[in-house]
């Protein structure tokens, strides 16, 4: 058994390797204490190396490294090293991320729209 964010998943039966709520494509998996990603086969498209991961938004995946949040491609190139406290998902090309108690916003390239601020 591994599990994703919405529950457990039986890496031994193909049709349920992969969770409901996420879209077509890759979905986090963690294995022990790691998370990576799956295809829709159920077969590890990213080995699990992450301490926490979430789905993928616009073509990028929230990952946390060392206790710091950045984003990953679906082939699992680091886009934005892990810097932040926290990071959301993207939504119209845009995420936003916190650096202690100041709250910043994010391009798909790392460059602060709206540098951090309380």
């Amino acid at each position: 058994m591994t599990s994703t964010r919405n529950g457990p998943v039986r890496t031994d039966a193909p049709s349920q390797r992969t969770s409901a709520g996420h879209r077509p494509g890759l979905a986090p998996v963690r294995l022990g204490k790691t998370w990576g990603y799956v295809d829709q086969s159920g077969h590890f498209v990213i080995n699990p190396q992450f301490e926490d991961a979430s789905s993928f938004s616009e073509g990028l995946a929230a990952i946390r490294m060392a206790k710091r949040w950045g984003f990953i491609d679906k082939n699992g190139k680091m886009v934005i090293n892990p810097q932040f406290d926290s990071a959301r998902s993207f939504s119209d090309g845009i995420s936003r991320v916190e650096l202690g108690s100041k709250v910043g916003y994010i391009d798909n390239s790392g460059k602060y729209i709206w540098n951090p601020n309380k």
